[in-house]
C-alpha cells in the first residue's frame, strides 16, 4: 500500500513552534473533517489544521485544502523535531519551512469603532438572524429562548459585562464567579461561553494595547481567572483557546474583525462576520459576539482616541 504523501505546514503559532522543537509523544483527542487536536504529555494541546481557520497560538496550518483526517482518539501521536514531521499513524505532517505567523498592525480609532459597532450589529441581525451573537445583540422583546442553554448563557454574559464595566472603585471585586459561570456554558466542543469569552479576552488585549482602560482592567482582572480555573470546567480542546487568548496569542479570524472594527482604512466588518460565522456549529457566533462585547466595553470607557 503506497504511503500518504507528507503534508506540508504553512505557518503555525509561538505555542505550537515551541512544543514542536522537542521530541514529544502525545494522543489524538479528536479529528474532525480539517482538523486534529492532539495532547502531548503534560496536558499541552496541538491543533493541526487547514489554513483556512487562520493562524493560533497552538495551531499549525497546513498549506491548501486536505481530507482524510479521521483518526480514532487515543491514537498516539508522535513528534520529531530532527526530521521536523509530526506523525498520527500514516498522517505526517512536514512542518520544517513553517514560519511563525504575525499579525499585522491595527490603526485603532474610537470613532470608526462606535460607527462599525452599530453597523455589525445591524448585519448579525440581517444576516445571521438566529445566530446567539444577533440574539444577545439584537433582542426582541419578550423573545422566548430557543434552547436549555440560551438564557443561562445570555444572563452569565451580561453578569461578566456587568462586572467588567463597574466604578474604578469596586476593584475588590472578585472576578472567579462571574469567569466560572460562562466556562463550560452552552453546546460545542469548545462550549459557546467558551468561545464568547476567548474572542473577548483576545480583542480586550489588542485594545488594551492601543491605549483603553476598561480593556487593560478586563485582562487583569479576568485572563488570571482563565488561566487558573481547573481543568474541569471545560473541554481540553476548549481550555487551549481560553489559556491561548488570556496570554495575548494571535488569532487571526479574530484579528480581522476587530481590525474591520476598528480601523477606518480597513474593509467593513461584513465580509469578516461572515467569515466567523462559517466556522463551526456556534464557535464562529460566539467569536463575534466576544469580539463587539470587548469593542463595546472599549465604547463605554471612550478612552481610544480618534
Amino acid at each position: 500500500m503506497q504511503a500518504k504523501p507528507d503534508i506540508r505546514a504553512a505557518h503555525m503559532g509561538p505555542t505550537a513552534r515551541d512544543l514542536l522543537s522537542l521530541p514529544r509523544r502525545g494522543i489524538v483527542l479528536s479529528s474532525h473533517e480539517s482538523a486534529l487536536y492532539c495532547r502531548f504529555e503534560g496536558g499541552a494541546v496541538l491543533l493541526a489544521h487547514d489554513a483556512a481557520y487562520g493562524s493560533l497560538p497552538f495551531g499549525l496550518a497546513c498549506a491548501g485544502k486536505f481530507s482524510g483526517w479521521a483518526a480514532p482518539p487515543q491514537s498516539p501521536v508522535v513528534n520529531d523535531p530532527a526530521a521536523h514531521l509530526l506523525r498520527c499513524g500514516d498522517l505526517r505532517i512536514a512542518y520544517g519551512e513553517a514560519a511563525v505567523a504575525q499579525p499585522a498592525a491595527i490603526a485603532f480609532s474610537f470613532a470608526a469603532l462606535r460607527e462599525r459597532e452599530v453597523f455589525a450589529r445591524a448585519v448579525l441581525a440581517r444576516e445571521h438572524p438566529a445566530s446567539f451573537a444577533a440574539l444577545y445583540m439584537n433582542p426582541a422583546p419578550k423573545s422566548d429562548p430557543a434552547s436549555l442553554w440560551e438564557e443561562p448563557l445570555r444572563r452569565a454574559v451580561a453578569a461578566l459585562f456587568c462586572f467588567s464595566s463597574r466604578p474604578e472603585a469596586e476593584d475588590a471585586c472578585d472576578a472567579v464567579p462571574f469567569v466560572r459561570g460562562l466556562l463550560g456554558l452552552g453546546p460545542g466542543l469548545t462550549p459557546l461561553g467558551d468561545d464568547i469569552l476567548c474572542a473577548w479576552l483576545y480583542a480586550a488585549h489588542r485594545l488594551a494595547e492601543a491605549g483603553d482602560t476598561a480593556s487593560a482592567r478586563f485582562i487583569r482582572d479576568i485572563a488570571p481567572c482563565v488561566l487558573q480555573a481547573p481543568e474541569t470546567l471545560t473541554t481540553p480542546q476548549s481550555a487551549a483557546y481560553l489559556h491561548g487568548a488570556a496570554k495575548g496569542g494571535h488569532f487571526g479570524a479574530l484579528h480581522d474583525l476587530l481590525s474591520s472594527l476598528c480601523d477606518a482604512a480597513a474593509p467593513l466588518p461584513q465580509s469578516a462576520i461572515g467569515r466567523l460565522m462559517g466556522i463551526g456549529h456556534t464557535s464562529g457566533a460566539g467569536y463575534a459576539l466576544g469580539v463587539l462585547l470587548a469593542v463595546e466595553m472599549a465604547d463605554c470607557s471612550n478612552s481610544l482616541q480618534s
